[in-house]
């Protein structure tokens, strides 16, 4: 068996997988419709009928809009799966082994609110992926029809994921929004060379296993495509992209970008820094008069929250649950892994906690809150599905266990009564609990 043989093979093999995989999202399905579009086979469950409508009237304008980045037409139709298997938004662009897109049907938390209409932002930035990752060559292109869409010399051969995802992050700006116009997303950047770490450009190409892992080839990827274009020009910036879509023998990304541009990807990226503006603040903020640190242990923590308790953290690498009280050596309360939020009640009684049971990556994944009895020691579940960014609240002289709920596009705040009484907490069902919707385009987080 020739080495030639066995790496298509592997290809085919790797195509299949991630078909039978990622075709699970409606798997069991027995209301499965289409809608076809000029451009898209708009592929739905019946609990998915009102996105789908949102995504009928859109998704050719906006396919067409993604191409006009690259001054091109869509290279394709291809199928757009809308599936309700998780709760953590994600969607995501996949040539493996056939051009698709598949997002999922809920609503994101605050780390993507950077966008008016998120289903609409996210969707276009995976049709960037899909205009960016095909503009083959007619040799190419014939290759595909052999091999399939994944046979794809930008994507496998010629850049980095830091490109990749920057041209996506650069352009996802629907109404002047997306990450790269929003202050919280591009603090990253601020900070980074605050401290005097910003990164070289082949330190932010891919995933790495330690703060701020997977977020450097997204931010910095994304900054730097809205600096070539603003530097450059988009014709350069398309002729980058066209010339990365080709075989480029004995080249990686550094000549392909110095054959375009003129100057090298070092010096470009030199450049780019320097237009990062950085405020007149000290690197570190304990260096202020009257901040100190909590404590000395190195760790990534999160989910902070306070009260006459004291204050209450999560650590993220092990779920475990801290408590500080004075000046008292931090104490465990428990341990919840993919933690998302902390909350105290106001007389710090209780704390509840919101939590995500974890599937395969993000599908399948859960939103679920709980709330734990600071005297007694009991966690208590609400066993609740799609129930996120919880805290307690008291109407009337009633505890109330207060959540996000989240179903397809719709927001709610939902309040479950709950049994103060009792050793172990009682909540209330779903016909005594209270309910606020808000509007498909508003999304609630960290209610207090």
């Amino acid at each position: 068996m020739t080495k030639r043989f066995m790496f298509v093979l592997a290809l085919f093999a790797a195509g299949a997988f991630s078909l039978y995989a990622q075709s699970a999202a409606l798997f069991g399905k027995k209301d499965v419709s289409v809608v076809k579009t000029r451009w898209f086979d708009i592929i739905y469950p019946a609990e998915s009928a009102a996105t789908a409508a949102i995504l009928v009237e859109h998704a050719d304008g906006l396919y067409e809009r993604a191409s006009a980045v690259l001054s091109t037409t869509p290279p394709c139709r291809m199928p757009l799966v809308i599936t309700r298997v998780s709760d953590v938004m994600n969607a995501y662009y996949t040539p493996s082994p056939y051009n698709r897109i598949v997002v999922y049907d809920t609503l994101p938390d605050y780390s993507l609110s950077a966008h008016q209409d998120t289903l609409l932002s996210i969707v276009y930035h995976e049709m960037i992926h899909a205009v960016s990752l095909n503009q083959k060559s007619p040799f190419m292109k014939a290759m595909s029809t052999v091999f399939g869409d994944i046979l794809n010399p930008a994507r496998i051969l010629n850049l980095p994921l830091s490109f990749i995802e920057g041209i996506t992050v650069g352009n996802e700006a629907l109404n002047n929004d997306g990450r790269t116009n929003d202050d919280y997303s591009m603090h990253l950047l601020r900070q980074a060379k605050l401290e005097g770490k910003f990164p070289a450009w082949d330190d932010v190409t891919g995933f790495r296993d330690t703060y701020p892992s997977g977020s450097l080839p997204y931010l910095f990827g994304g900054a730097f495509s809205v600096w070539l274009e603003q530097e450059y020009g988009m014709e350069k910036y398309a002729s980058f992209w066209r010339m990365s879509n080709h075989v480029q023998f004995f080249k990686l990304v550094p000549t392909i970008f110095s054959d375009v541009y003129g100057v090298t990807l070092k010096n470009a990226w030199q450049r780019f820094e320097a237009t990062v503006n950085v405020p007149n603040i000290p690197a570190k903020p304990e260096e202020l008069a009257g901040i100190t640190r909590l404590f000395d242990k190195n760790g990534i923590y999160g989910s902070v929250t306070s009260s006459p308790a004291g204050v209450v953290w999560g650590e993220s690498a092990s779920g475990d649950v801290f408590l500080q009280s004075g000046d008292a050596k931090p104490k465990k309360l428990l341990s919840l892994m993919n933690g998302s939020r902390a909350s105290f009640s106001a007389d710090g009684n209780y704390l509840a906690l919101s939590y995500v049971i974890a599937g395969n990556g993000t599908v399948n994944s859960v939103n679920r809150v709980a709330v734990y009895d600071m005297r007694t020691k009991h966690l208590v579940d609400l066993n609740a599905d799609s129930l996120r960014d919880a805290t307690v609240v008291t109407i009337d002289g009633m505890r109330y266990l207060c959540a996000v709920r989240v179903q397809s596009q719709q927001a709610s705040l939902v309040y479950y009564p709950f049994d103060t009484g009792t050793k172990t907490l009682k909540f209330g069902s779903e016909a005594e609990s209270r309910r606020v919707d808000f509007p498909r385009t508003t999304i609630p987080f960290s209610p207090v």
